[in-house]
């Protein structure tokens, strides 16, 4: 079914007397008119002032296309097309001007605005000055370069004493002697401070004694040179209480003997001598304070090194039998109590240094000929194939010296004995096998002590100097 919808036409005389007839919409086939309407001539434009203001309230043009207000007669007249829009042509008439005037304005604004730009930007050159603060770090990288720098002395000038790293950081030095007597005194290095003070004094005045720090901390001194001739006393140094008692007594007297901890606590003391050469051996217990009798080393011996190994073994190595000089080395089994013989050393040697490596091995340096002459030689221990093979040459020959370990593998000697006291130094490195001096001592010394510190440094105490002085000054090694 088609749609149809209702078309309005209205007919106007033109104004030379003809009719025109004007289309609203198109017209079709589908479209049915249902209404004409004959509207009078277009009036004179005389009265379209007229016209305006009398329409001002008349519908709008669209009203016309609403049947149901063609079914009015009210005014009998069809509207003038002026009459369709007369509130715009009524806007337009009497407010066009004003926006005129108000556009003109909005314009001569905006060229002042631009041409106030223009002249700030290029006729006015202005100089902007602008302030930065910028914070910049620095740091100070300080390198120490390794040397010898002196410390404080200690209170009592001393030589053939012991000395012991503790577990607070301090060093405990222990006895010794002086150009006149044997002491008993004992002092406590601070590392922090650079100061000795003075701590408890032992019952037993001795040198030539051993000092073995326990794993509970306290210090177990035996045997060891008195006023009185050689002694088989013990005593105890506890940190904590700065105090020493006397423990059991060894089953001999003895001086130039060694001593070492096991991890259990337990001491071994072995060889020395006082009057005799020693091959006994001795257990400490510290549980229990006593000595008991272990095997009888193979050789007897005195001034020899000693160190435990990684294995947990106790190995003795050269030294002297009051007949020769040795290379003869054992080791001690705690496990099953025997002594059992390794490999020799390639040369005798006595008053030398050991020192236990970080890969293992044992280094030995230096020795006395017993002619008033010196070694240069070194050689190393290897548990493994329990044997020894010859590595570098020092270049200073030296006898009671020292040798520590430092804190990146490498071996630090100082001073010693050639016929005089030396202040010379030097270091080995493990990886190479080559001796290499380094800046001497500020002293020369021999038969001091030199203690690994927890910063890394090497801290060397007393000594005789090489015009037979007994030395109270102390210095520290920075590697």
């Amino acid at each position: 079914m088609q749609s149809s919808s209702i078309i309005h036409v209205t007919i106007r005389p033109s104004s030379n007397g003809s009719r025109s007839t004007k289309k609203k919409s198109l017209i079709s086939k589908h479209h049915s008119i249902s209404s004409i309407r004959i509207a009078p001539a277009r009036p004179n434009k005389s009265k379209l002032a007229t016209t305006a203001s009398k329409n001002f309230q008349k519908p709008l043009a669209n009203d016309i296309f609403d049947e149901s207000r063609n079914n009015q007669t009210d005014t009998g007249k069809a509207l003038d097309t002026n009459d369709y829009y007369p509130c715009c042509k009524y806007i337009w008439r009497y407010c066009s001007p004003v926006c005129l005037l108000l556009s003109l304005v909005a314009l001569l604004l905006l060229a002042a605005g631009i041409a106030a730009m223009i002249v700030a930007l290029v006729g006015t050159t202005q100089t902007i000055e602008t302030t930065s603060t910028t914070t910049v770090t620095t740091s100070t990288t300080t390198t120490v370069l390794p040397g010898w720098s002196n410390t404080n002395n200690i209170n009592y000038a001393r030589y053939r004493h012991t000395a012991s790293a503790l577990a607070d950081g301090t060093v405990l030095i222990v006895g010794g002697q002086d150009s006149s007597s044997v002491l008993s005194s004992a002092e406590l290095y601070d590392p922090s401070t650079g100061l000795w003070t003075v701590t408890g004094s032992m019952n037993i005045a001795r040198s030539s004694h051993t000092a073995s720090v326990l794993p509970n901390g306290k210090v177990l001194v035996t045997g060891g040179q008195t006023t009185n001739g050689h002694t088989s006393t013990a005593e105890l140094y506890d940190p904590s209480t700065k105090t020493w008692i006397l423990t059991g007594n060894m089953s001999n007297p003895r001086i130039d003997h060694k001593a070492c901890a096991f991890s259990n606590g337990t001491v071994i003391i072995a060889g020395g001598w006082s009057f005799a050469y020693y091959n006994q051996a001795e257990l400490y217990d510290p549980t229990t304070g006593v000595w008991t009798a272990a095997a009888n080393m193979i050789n007897y011996r005195s001034s020899y090194r000693s160190s435990i190994l990684t294995d947990g073994t106790f190995l003795v190595a050269a030294g002297d039998d009051a007949v020769s000089f040795l290379n003869y080395a054992e080791s001690y089994d705690l496990s099953t109590g025997m002594w059992t013989a390794t490999g020799n050393m390639n040369v005798a040697r006595r008053n030398y240094a050991v020192v236990l490596l970080t890969s293992g091995q044992v280094l030995a340096i230096g020795s006395d000929t017993g002619g008033g002459s010196c070694l240069d030689s070194t050689e190393l221990y290897n548990p493994s194939t329990r044997a020894w093979t010859v590595t570098g040459q020092m270049n200073h020959a030296r006898s009671y010296h020292t040798a520590t370990v430092l804190t990146d593998g490498r071996v630090l000697v100082t001073g010693g004995c050639n016929s005089a006291s030396s202040n010379t130094a030097e270091i080995y490195d493990p990886s190479t096998g080559i001796w290499t001096l380094i800046t001497s001592m500020n002293d020369t010394r021999t038969q001091h002590t030199a203690s690994l510190l927890t910063n890394g440094k090497v801290l060397v105490a007393g000594g005789l100097s090489s015009s037979g002085v007994t030395l109270s000054t102390s210095e520290i090694y920075q590697p």
